[in-house]
């Protein structure tokens, strides 16, 4: 659903050009790129009459976003109890709630997630390529668990490392699944509200 149009750029094109509301608040979508990002806060409000029954994702206005990416599993016994939910595949596993967004935590806590001198926060590949190295992008068990890459708005607290960054709050702004999990395209789109496309990237482990 989009809802008029948005005075932004493209993060990716940088496109001007009669940017709209995604069907994710708080989300503008580009109709050149089909890049979601996110959008000035009031613009959620101007959501479809529904909105108010439906989980929000809200977003402080003109935030600093950086943008990662990152693999996610998606458990088959989840799919077949009718939850196709993200789950982090690092050694803190989580589910990321559709239209929510997620908020790192700190079992050692710290008071400002992510903390400087820990290893807390949500982890994020600057780049596609360097995603690719790390064996738990692949890993996978084709019984039991599909992987799932994109890219992850990442704001808050936000630390750069050589490679990547830590962030205290997350949201994917779009998705690739295997052709092997073709039949789960609808339903994360429509779950988490961004592009899901179709990538041949899983390798079996050795």
């Amino acid at each position: 659903m989009t809802v008029g149009e948005i005075n932004a750029k493209c993060p990716e094109c940088e496109n001007t050009e009669n940017i709209g509301a995604s069907t994710l608040p708080g989300f503008a979508r580009c109709p050149s790129c089909g890049k979601v990002f996110p959008a000035p806060a009031e613009r959620a409000r101007a959501e479809a009459d529904d909105a108010e029954a439906a989980p929000q994702l809200v977003v402080p206005d003109q935030i600093a976003v950086e943008y990662g990416w990152r693999a996610w599993g998606i458990r088959r016994r989840e799919t077949d109890a009718g939850m196709t939910l993200l789950e982090s595949v690092s050694h803190n596993a989580a589910f990321w709630q559709p239209r929510i967004p997620m908020e790192a935590v700190c079992n050692r806590g710290c008071g400002d997630v992510p903390g400087n001198n820990c290893r807390c926060g949500l982890y994020s590949a600057k780049d596609l390529d360097h995603l690719h190295t790390m064996p738990h992008y692949y890993n996978y068990d084709p019984q039991d668990c599909f992987k799932v890459i994109g890219k992850v708005a990442l704001w808050g607290k936000v630390i750069e490392g050589s490679q990547g960054w830590r962030a205290q709050f997350g949201y994917p702004s779009e998705l690739y699944l295997p052709f092997e999990a073709w039949y789960l395209h609808d339903e994360l789109k429509d779950a988490y509200g961004v592009p899901v496309r179709l990538k041949n990237f899983l390798r079996k482990e050795n």
